[in-house]
C-alpha cells in the first residue's frame, strides 16, 4: 500500500514582537494578582485602574467589559488597602513597562538590539549602551552619530518624571601612559557625568532628575577573561529608578 504523505499544518514561528508582548502581559498579570490576594479591593479603584492600563497599552479595547461587579468578592467594611500610594505604584510600574516596549520597538527598527539591551530588574528599568556606542575607546567625548541617540531615548524617557542614574563601566585593561584620564576610575565618571549632561544642557532635561557614577572595572557583568567579555564590561547604564517599587513582580 501506498502511504499518504504526512502534511505538516504548522506555521511559521511567531513574530518577534510576541516575545516583548507575552512577557509584559505576564508580569502585569502576576502583579495584579499580588494585589488582589494581598489587598482588600475597593472596586471602583480597581475598575479605574485596569480602564487606564488598557489605555496606556492600547490592548483589551471593545469586547465585553472586564470585571463586572458580581465577578468580585464584596470588600469588607473600613478604609481599603488599596490606596493612592498603590495606585501610583501601579502607574509608575505601568508607565515604565509600556517605555520598555517601546524602546524594544525602535531598537528593532534601528538595528541596535545588539548593541543596546533594555530590561527591568529589580531597580527600574535599564537601558544598556555596550562598548563604543556612546564613545571611542578610552574617551569621554559623545559620538556624534550617538547624540542622536540620546536624542531620541530623551523622547523615551522625558515625559516621565523618575528618578535616573547614568553609570559608567569599564574594563580591567589599565590606560595607557599619557591618555587623557589616568585611571579606569576617572574615565567610567567622566562617560556618566558626559550623558548626564547632554541630557540636562543639550536635552532639556531636569537635572533635579539625574545623578552620575563611576564604577571603574569593579562591576563587570562578565568575567575580563576574553575580548567578547570584556567588549560587554565597557558600557554605560542608563537606569530608571521604580519609583517607590522596592521589588518588580517576577523579577
Amino acid at each position: 500500500m501506498r502511504r499518504r504523505k504526512r502534511t505538516d499544518d504548522s506555521g511559521g514561528s511567531s513574530p518577534s514582537w510576541m516575545t516583548t508582548y507575552s512577557d509584559l502581559m505576564s508580569l502585569l498579570l502576576t502583579f495584579f494578582i499580588m494585589l488582589f490576594a494581598f489587598s482588600s479591593i475597593d472596586m471602583q479603584r480597581f475598575r479605574e485602574a485596569l480602564i487606564s492600563l488598557q489605555g496606556a497599552l492600547g490592548v483589551l479595547s471593545g469586547g465585553p467589559a472586564l470585571l463586572e461587579p458580581g465577578e468580585m468578592p464584596i470588600p469588607p467594611e473600613g478604609p481599603s488597602q488599596f490606596d493612592d500610594d498603590a495606585e501610583a505604584q501601579l502607574q509608575a510600574y505601568t508607565e515604565l513597562v509600556v517605555i520598555k516596549a517601546q524602546l524594544e520597538e525602535y531598537l528593532a527598527d534601528k538595528g541596535l538590539r545588539g548593541k543596546i539591551h533594555v530590561e527591568m530588574n529589580k531597580r527600574g528599568l535599564l537601558i544598556r549602551f555596550t562598548d563604543t556606542v556612546l564613545f571611542d575607546l578610552g574617551k569621554a567625548s559623545l559620538r556624534s552619530d550617538s547624540q542622536a541617540l540620546l536624542k531620541d531615548v530623551a523622547k523615551f524617557i522625558g515625559p516621565i518624571r523618575n528618578e535616573i542614574i547614568v553609570e559608567g563601566h569599564t574594563d580591567n585593561v589599565p590606560l595607557r601612559r599619557g591618555a587623557q584620564y589616568e585611571t579606569n576610575w576617572e574615565l567610567s565618571t567622566a562617560r556618566a557625568t558626559t550623558v548626564v549632561r547632554y541630557f540636562i544642557e543639550a536635552l532639556g532635561l531636569s537635572p533635579k532628575r539625574f545623578s552620575a557614577a563611576g564604577y571603574g572595572e569593579y562591576h563587570p557583568v562578565l568575567p575580563n577573561t576574553s575580548y567578547a567579555n570584556r567588549e560587554l564590561n565597557r558600557r554605560v547604564d542608563i537606569l530608571i529608578i521604580a519609583s517607590d517599587i522596592t521589588d518588580i513582580p517576577g523579577m
